[in-house]
């Protein structure tokens, strides 16, 4: 990684990746120890999922704060309300794993756009090979 790149670039302070994301594989490590004779791959899974949703949440609040903007709370919590609902949603239905996988992926991406997290513009934008 480039030195000065916004990954982890708070108040001159240089954080890559690999430095915040240590301590968590620490803790992931130790939840795992803790939950996996007892559920198995499952909570092994559960706790692998769980610390990628807090590194995702804290890298995205460090590239608020590096590119002084407001921390985009309402999007973070309408993002984790649309996968909650899109995951209860498979498990209720409990398809086969392969069709699981792409319920979820159509749920999020409609929950997404249907709560107005993403818009079709935002796409666009995203999308274009033109910078914006």
């Amino acid at each position: 990684m480039a030195k000065g790149s916004v990954e982890g670039a708070v108040e001159g302070d240089f954080v890559t990746h690999h430095q915040r994301q240590g301590p968590v594989a620490s803790l992931e490590d130790g939840g795992q120890a803790l939950v996996a004779p007892r559920w198995g791959a499952t909570g092994a899974a559960a706790v692998t999922a769980g610390t990628h949703v807090v590194l995702g949440l804290a890298t995205c609040l460090l590239a608020a704060k590096a590119m002084r903007s407001p921390a985009p709370a309402m999007q973070l919590v309408g993002t984790l309300v649309v996968g909650a609902v899109a995951v209860g949603i498979v498990l209720l239905l409990d398809p086969p794993f392969v069709a699981g996988l792409v319920m979820v992926g159509v749920l999020f991406s409609v929950g997404l756009l249907a709560a107005r997290v993403l818009t079709v513009g935002d796409l666009r934008r995203v999308l274009s090979r033109n910078p914006v």
